[in-house]
C-alpha cells in the first residue's frame, strides 16, 4: 500500500532510502547460504530484503528459514507485513528502535539498508544507546558519526559465528574519519570484507554515493585485507571488476583503493582493446617441487661432489634464493655460475640405486628424513615427484617487483618459484617479451592489484592470482617482435645494468607504440606508473624496506 502522506522530505528525515528490488535480491542471494538460515533485516522498512531472501533458492531450495525485521515507522512495517503476506510469507516484523534490542547472536544473515541519518538530525535517547551498543563491542562512536555507523557494530552483534552481512552503506564508508573505527572493527570482526562501488547512483533522486558490503566469516578470523569490485550499475553487479586492498592500517582512510581503482579501470580498458591479457591466456602457472626437506635434497655441485653422488643422482633446478631482478634468462652460463655460492642440484637418484646413492637414503632415514609429512605420503619416500622443467619463471614472492623469467637451461624449480609452461608455437616468443614487457608500468600494477602483502612487504602470488596477472597480450607481442625488436633489446641491455627504472620506461615506451598502432586504448600511462610507485611505496614501508624508483 503507498501512503501519500510519507514524503519524501519524511523518508530523508528518517533516513529511509527505500533499496531498488535487483539489489536486495543480490545481496539476499549471497548472504542466504542454506534453506534454514535465520535471516535479519534491522532497519526493514518495507520488508524488500526480507522479501528478496523469501525468494532465494539455496542449493536450489525453497527458503524454510526465519525473517525477522525491524523499523521505526509504524506505517511501513504495515507495508511490509502486507507484501510479504501477499506473497504467503510468514515474517515477524516488529515497530521499534533496533537499538534497544538487545544482542541476540542467533541470525546465519543480516541483510539491510540502514538508516542514514546525518549527526545533526541523529541524537537523543536513541543515539545514546548506539554509543552504547557498540562500546559493548569496543568500539567508538564519533561525535560527528552518522546512524549507519552504529547500525553495522550493533547489526553484526546478532550473528552467529560465521555469519555473513551484507549491507547497503553511503560510501563514506571508505574516507571520513569518524568512520576509522567501524573501519576497524570490520576488519577485526570478519574473515572476509568485499566491498561493490557503482558508477551511477543507485537511489533514483538522490545524490550520494554507495557502497555495498559484504562482510563473511563473523567472529572466524579478522583479516588485513578487503576486495574491492567495480561495476555501472546494479543490472552489471554480476560482472564486477575487482581487486584486494590492503590499508596502510586498519583504521585508516580506504581511499588509497580508490587510486588503485582509477588504474584498475585503464587495466581493464587495456585488456577489453586487446592489448593485455591474463599470463593464464599464454599457459599454465604451477607450483613448484615441495621437497619437504630441502637441506636434505639441496645441494651445490661440491657438496654432490663430496658425497660421491653422480650425474644420474641429480636433477638440475633453480637455485633458491638467486637474484631474477637483472635477468631477461637462466641459461647455461647463469645456472654454471651460480653453483659455486648455491644449491643447484636436487638429489633424485634412478633405480637402480648406485652405493653411494643408497648411503645418502641410509643417511636421510637415519636423520628421520623420511618420517617427515610431504617424504612419508611418497613411495619411495626419497622420489621427489618432478614435472616438466618450466618454459618460464614466475615470481612467487618478491619485494619492488615481480619478475617472468625465461628458463633456457631447462631447470626444474622448487616450490619458491612459479613455473609457466605454454604451448611450443607459443613458447619462443613468450620466453622473448615476457620477462621486459611483464616490467611495463600496466603489469606491474596489475600484480600489485591481484597479489597480497605479506611481512616485510613482500608481495606474493599464490598460481591463481599469478594466472589474473595482466601482461601483453599475444598478438601484442608478436608486433613487438616483428616492429619494435630494437627497442625490446634496449631494454634488457638497462635491465642488465640494474637499471629497471629504465627498463619499465622501454616497456611502458613500447605498449603505448603498439597501442597507438592498433588504435587501442590503454589510459593515461603515467598515471598508472605512478599509482603503482605509491602503491609499492605503501607495501615496503609497512615493511621498512627499500622504496622502489621504478
Amino acid at each position: 500500500m503507498l501512503d501519500v502522506t510519507d514524503s519524501a522530505l519524511l523518508r530523508k528525515g528518517r533516513g529511509a532510502f527505500f533499496t531498488p528490488p535487483d539489489l536486495a535480491r543480490f545481496i539476499a542471494e549471497w548472504a542466504i547460504r542454506s534453506s534454514s538460515d535465520r535471516v535479519l533485516e534491522p532497519s526493514c522498512g518495507d520488508a524488500v530484503f526480507l522479501a528478496a531472501a523469501a525468494q532465494a533458492k539455496p542449493g536450489g531450495q525453497d527458503f524454510r528459514g526465519d525473517l525477522v525485521g525491524y523499523d521505526l515507522h509504524q506505517d511501513s512495517v504495515r507495508d511490509g507485513r502486507e507484501t510479504l503476506s501477499s506473497m504467503g510469507v510468514d515474517a515477524e516484523l516488529r515497530v521499534g528502535d533496533f537499538f534497544d534490542v538487545e544482542p541476540d547472536p542467533s541470525y546465519s544473515a543480516v541483510v539491510g539498508n540502514p538508516p542514514y541519518i546525518r549527526f545533526q538530525g541523529f541524537s537523543g535517547e536513541s543515539r545514546a544507546t548506539s554509543v552504547r551498543r557498540a562500546a559493548a563491542v569496543d568500539v567508538n562512536i564519533s561525535g560527528l558519526a552518522s546512524s549507519w555507523a552504529a547500525f553495522v557494530v550493533h547489526s553484526s552483534t546478532f550473528l552467529t559465528q560465521g555469519g555473513r552481512m551484507g549491507l547497503v552503506l553511503p560510501a563514506e564508508l571508505l574516507s571520513v574519519n569518524y568512520a576509522a573505527s567501524i573501519r576497524k572493527y570490520l576488519l577485526a570482526s570478519f574473515a572476509s570484507i568485499e566491498l561493490i562501488l557503482f558508477e551511477e547512483l543507485v537511489f533514483a533522486g538522490v545524490q550520494a554515493d554507495v557502497v555495498v558490503l559484504l562482510a563473511d566469516g563473523y567472529l572466524e578470523q579478522g583479516s588485513d585485507h578487503f576486495a574491492l569490485y567495480q561495476t555501472r550499475n546494479v543490472a552489471t553487479i554480476a560482472s564486477r571488476v575487482g581487486f584486494r586492498w590492503r590499508p596502510i592500517a586498519p583504521s585508516a582512510k580506504w581511499t588509497d583503493a580508490l587510486v588503485a581503482r582509477e588504474s584498475a579501470g585503464a587495466l581493464a580498458l587495456g585488456r577489453a582493446e586487446g592489448v593485455l591479457s591474463t599470463l593464464s591466456s599464454w599457459g599454465s602457472v604451477t607450483s613448484g617441487v615441495v621437497t619437504g626437506a630441502n637441506g636434505y635434497y639441496c645441494m651445490s655441485p661440491a657438496e654432490a661432489q663430496l658425497r660421491g653422488l653422480n650425474q644420474a643422482d641429480m636433477v638440475r633446478i633453480l637455485p633458491p634464493g638467486l637474484p631474477l631482478g637483472r635477468l631477461r634468462s637462466i641459461t647455461e652460463r647463469v645456472w654454471t655460475s651460480a653453483g659455486s655460492t648455491h644449491k643447484t642440484l636436487l638429489f633424485r637418484p634412478h633405480s637402480p640405486l648406485g652405493l653411494e646413492a643408497q648411503r645418502y637414503i641410509e643417511l636421510g632415514a637415519a636423520q628421520s628424513i623420511d618420517e617427515r609429512y610431504k617424504c612419508k605420503v611418497r613411495d619411495p619416500w626419497w622420489r621427489v615427484p618432478l614435472n616438466r622443467a618450466p618454459d618460464l619463471f614466475v615470481s612467487y614472492m618478491s619485494g619492488s617487483a615481480p619478475r617472468i623469467v625465461a628458463n633456457s637451461a631447462r631447470l626444474h624449480n622448487l616450490n619458491s618459484i612459479h613455473g609457466l609452461y605454454v604451448a611450443q608455437p607459443l613458447r619462443q616468443i613468450a620466453q622473448r617479451v615476457l620477462p621486459l614487457m611483464s616490467l611495463s608500468s600496466h603489469s606491474l600494477m596489475s600484480a600489485e592489484l591481484v597479489g597480497r602483502t605479506y611481512g616485510g612487504g613482500i608481495l606474493k602470488m599464490e598460481p591463481r592470482e599469478a594466472d589474473t596477472w595482466l601482461v601483453v597480450s599475444q598478438s601484442v607481442a608478436r608486433r613487438i617482435v616483428d616492429g619494435h625488436s630494437k627497442l625490446l633489446l634496449r631494454g634488457y641491455s638497462l635491465l642488465k645494468r640494474g637499471d629497471v627504472a629504465g627498463a619499465t620506461a622501454v616497456a611502458d615506451g613500447i605498449l603505448v607504440a603498439v597501442a597507438t598502432e592498433m588504435g587501442a586504448a590503454i589510459g593515461d600511462i603515467s598515471a598508472v606508473r605512478d599509482s603503482r610507485i605509491a602503491s609499492v611505496q605503501k607495501r615496503l614501508t609497512r615493511g621498512n624496506t627499500k622504496t622502489p624508483t621504478a
